[in-house]
């Protein structure tokens, strides 16, 4: 289940004493931060390159690393 408005929606009438309702989105931000963190582990050191003008550019930067980067 996506954390988003709608998904809160239905879980704030599904649960809704706010103890309850606050457990089931923490134990959802959790999940999500576990997942982010084991993505970032399992490409540590791995080089994206990017293109953002269709090829005349072309930039390498570390993966997760969005503020240092290395015009080729």
């Amino acid at each position: 289940m996506d954390l988003n408005f709608e998904t809160l929606k239905k879980l704030n009438l599904q649960y809704p004493n706010n103890q309850d309702f606050a457990e089931v989105v923490r134990k959802m931000v959790w999940k999500k931060e576990n997942q982010i963190k084991k993505i970032q582990e399992e490409n540590k050191g791995k080089i994206i390159f990017e293109s953002p003008d269709g090829g005349k550019t072309i930039y390498k930067r570390e993966f997760g690393n969005y503020n240092k980067r290395e015009k080729l």
